[in-house]
């Protein structure tokens, strides 16, 4: 039979509580999980506003109207999950011909070649344009934010149950004293160097 040798521990003393130690490891490692999963949906919200950021600066550098045409319509590179697409538009400005490419991707893309179509235009750079019908950009942000908001508000909630039952638990710890057990007696053989004993 084997047995648990314990250091500094006296016989008749308190044994160490080691489901208590267990649990308290449980805990921290929960905790260190939501806060991971947390930093994880605070990322997912920062990249949502990040990219809403781009669009925003679309809105409010692109005042000009005007009419296009879209020309054509670009291919992203091959990838498992299909093509992706972006229009081309053909516009007058300032007397000059522009052929600007959207650096939006979508699939499938909300325009035709051959579509109108209305945008804006940075009168200090005419190839920096804003298309308010393309919403992919705003799609993707509402996305990334959506999922990050959600994912923060289910993992709090979490935390609070997990916190909650903590405090709980700490308030009705009962404190259970063992005694040790003792052993039955062992037959001790002792020999000399001799063997005569």
């Amino acid at each position: 039979m084997k047995r648990i040798i314990l250091q500094d521990y006296e016989p008749g003393g308190q044994l160490p509580d080691i489901e208590g130690i267990a649990n308290k490891v449980r805990k921290v490692k929960q905790y260190v999980t939501m806060f991971g999963l947390m930093v994880f949906c605070m990322i997912f919200i920062g990249v949502g506003i990040f990219v809403m950021s781009f669009e925003n600066r679309d809105k409010r550098e692109c005042t000009i109207p005007v009419s296009s045409r879209v020309i054509d319509l670009v291919a992203s590179s091959s990838s498992s999950s299909g093509r992706t697409y972006a229009p081309v538009y053909e516009f007058e400005f300032e007397g000059r011909t522009y052929k600007v490419q959207s650096n939006s991707y979508s699939s499938p893309c909300p325009f035709s070649v051959g579509e109108e179509v209305k945008i804006y235009v940075d009168p200090d750079d005419p190839k920096h344009i804003y298309s308010p019908k393309d919403k992919t950009t705003l799609t993707v942000a509402i996305v990334f934010i959506a999922i990050g908001a959600v994912g923060a508000i289910v993992f709090m909630v979490l935390g609070i149950k997990t916190l909650m039952k903590s405090k709980r638990d700490n308030g009705e710890e009962t404190y259970v004293n063992e005694q040790y057990t003792e052993y039955p007696d062992e037959v001790t053989e002792y020999y000399s160097e001799d063997n005569q004993y």
